[in-house]
C-alpha cells in the first residue's frame, strides 16, 4: 500500500492557480485540495505551500530514515564532541518523526 494511500491523503504532484482571483490547489487529477479565498495577501504563499505538502512529505520521510541510519552507525565509545553531535542528530530526527505524526494525523495539533 502506498503512503498516500495509508496515510489517506490525495496522492501529488499538487498545483497552485488563480481560479477567479482566489488561489487554488489541485491534484495532478484536477481535484480541488485547497481553496484559499478572500482578501489576504498571504493566500498565493500559502497555496504554495500546500501545494508543496506532498514533496515536503517525501522529503521529511527520506531525511528520517537518513538520520536513523547516521544515528545507528555512531560508535559505542563517543568523545565529547561526537555526542553533541549525535544529540543533534537526534533532535534533527524527533522534529522531522513529529513533523510526519502530525502530516500522518497522528497527534494532535
Amino acid at each position: 500500500m502506498s503512503d498516500t494511500k495509508r496515510a489517506g491523503w490525495t496522492a501529488g504532484p499538487w498545483t497552485p492557480s488563480t481560479v477567479k482571483g482566489d488561489e487554488v490547489v489541485h491534484s495532478s487529477e484536477g481535484d480541488c485540495i485547497a481553496w484559499c479565498n478572500g482578501i489576504r495577501v498571504d493566500n498565493r504563499a500559502n497555496a504554495r505551500l500546500i501545494a508543496a505538502a506532498p514533496e515536503l512529505m517525501e522529503a521529511s520521510r527520506l531525511t528520517l530514515r537518513n538520520l536513523k541510519s547516521m544515528i545507528s552507525f555512531f560508535p559505542l565509545d563517543l568523545a565529547h564532541a561526537q555526542e553533541i553531535e549525535l544529540q543533534s542528530l537526534k533532535t534533527w530526527a524527533a522534529t522531522v518523526d513529529a513533523a510526519i505524526a502530525k502530516a500522518e494525523g497522528q497527534v494532535q495539533p
